[in-house]
């Protein structure tokens, strides 16, 4: 692609172009088409906002590119031929043209509005280092130049050096720069910096300016969630689902705000209106199934952790796991059963082996609730074998066979696995002890309760193992 080619292509991104007749000076709000709308770095959510992208910015600012009501730099006399050239050069769209034209003649004294002019091409090229460089140039030599300010601090917002950004721009505010945009951009830049009361102060001065803007509110929103300030929110956030009721945004902010007020019911509620406008995410049913299952609503907890499990790209059942073994605590078996069955057949031979772990480790459980240790072992079995150092699994087994009929020799033998596991060991050795116990092995057992206080010393350990000891020298005669 040539030169001309290109430039032509980033000449059309260009929004405003005009000569400043006093003066022969350009000066542009320009975007380039191909670069990403800036998101909120720090807050959650205001990554849907659009008030901040390049292009809508260079339409709200497209009055920069006209002299201010206030005195502004003149352009030099010999500045000005090679700016009528750049602006032809710009106007048949050669921008590099343009810029190499300006940069041909630049001089460490030239003017601020040449500076501020040549600032606005590299702009419109999305060389955002290269426009700061010039507006700062501009305003060093002429402090009270409001849209080299503005256009600095546009730029510095772009870049994500926001407290640069909130300088130049309360610069600007101080020489008259009071629209809402401005307000907003210094409210976004605090936000990003962590000063969630200036930003909300700054997006009330927006929104009172710009009551149409959505983002506005939006920012400010945020800023409540940010100070806790969760009924502030909900106020806001309710007249905007009353006058935008198709926008899921505003349904699920509003919950997030119900949630820090303990409002679960009302949450649920308006999660359930995000999933009948078919815009629920597995944030929101995950968050769904974990309302009603503290709700006492297992069955219905079920439905949601699985359709959120169902529509995830990368499904991640910790929040199940946990549903469903409080669900075996509260022993509601046959909808724990229901949630683990779903979650195999939606994800197992996606998970990692840690998650297959976890649903094998509660179908263990499941199987113990059933009273069905066939099964019960069986999973179990997968367990070691998934995992050889899964000293839990070996100790379970072990209690298993020790539940059976002459099975105490591979209770024992479990056990012995188990305790060769530094995590397990302690355990494993008690729960050798005291299976020796229950066969009335007590001599035998003492060893295993020694070595277990060894690696653990717990007083109730230490109370059952005197009681063995106390009872072996009384009956010793």
């Amino acid at each position: 692609m040539t030169r001309m080619t290109t430039t032509r292509s980033a000449a059309r991104t260009i929004l405003h172009l005009v000569t400043v007749v006093a003066a022969s000076a350009l000066a542009t709000v320009a975007v380039a088409d191909d670069v990403d709308p800036l998101v909120h770095r720090t807050l959650p959510g205001d990554e849907r906002s659009s008030v901040w992208s390049r292009d809508a910015l260079a339409d709200r600012y497209e009055w920069l590119s006209m002299p201010a009501g206030a005195p502004e730099p003149a352009v030099r006399v010999e500045e000005q031929a090679p700016l009528r050239t750049a602006l032809d050069l710009m106007t048949a769209g050669d921008v590099d043209a343009a810029i190499e034209t300006l940069e041909a003649v630049r001089t460490e004294s030239s003017s601020p509005t040449f500076e501020f002019t040549l600032g606005n091409f590299y702009f419109g090229k999305a060389e955002l280092e290269s426009a700061a460089e010039a507006f700062a140039r501009a305003v060093e030599d002429a402090p009270s130049f409001r849209r080299a300010w503005m256009q600095l601090g546009l730029a510095r917002v772009q870049q994500g050096r926001f407290d640069e950004a909130r300088v130049a721009l309360a610069k600007a505010m101080a020489l008259g720069a009071t629209d809402a945009v401005t307000h907003g951009l210094i409210a976004f830049a605090n936000a990003n910096l962590g000063d969630p009361l200036i930003a909300e102060e700054a997006y009330r001065q927006a929104v009172l300016l710009d009551p149409k803007t959505l983002d506005f509110k939006r920012g400010l929103v945020i800023a409540f969630f940010t100070r806790g300030r969760y009924a502030e929110a909900a106020a806001i956030l309710g007249r905007l689902v009353r006058e935008d009721p198709d926008n899921p945004d505003w349904w699920i902010f509003q919950s997030n705000a119900f949630l820090g007020l303990r409002r679960p019911e009302d949450a649920a509620r308006n999660y359930e209106v995000v999933r009948a406008l078919d815009a629920a995410t597995p944030e929101s049913l995950a968050m769904l199934g974990n309302i009603y299952v503290n709700d006492g609503l297992p069955m219905l907890a079920v439905e949601r952790y699985l359709e959120s499990l169902a529509i995830s790209d990368t499904p991640d059942p910790k929040a199940t796991f946990q549903a469903a073994d409080l669900m075996l605590r509260r022993g509601e078996v046959d909808e724990a059963e229901a949630l683990v069955t779903g979650v195999r057949a939606c994800c197992f031979d996606g998970f990692d082996a840690s998650a297959r772990k976890s649903l094998l480790k509660l179908e263990a459980k499941i199987a113990g609730r059933r009273e069905d240790p066939t099964a019960e072992a069986a999973v179990l079995e997968q367990l070691v074998e998934l995992d050889p150092a899964d000293g839990e699994s070996m100790i379970l087994l072990g209690d298993y066979h020790a539940r059976r009929p002459d099975g105490l020799d591979a209770a024992f033998g479990w056990y012995e696995k188990a305790a060769e596991v530094p995590q397990a060991a302690a355990r494993a050795l008690l729960q050798h002890g005291q299976t020796l116990v229950r066969a009335g092995r007590l001599k035998d057992a003492m060893p295993y309760l020694d070595r277990s206080l060894e690696i653990e010393d717990r007083s109730a350990v230490r109370r059952y193992r005197d009681g063995i000891a106390d009872y072996i020298e009384r009956t010793a005669d």
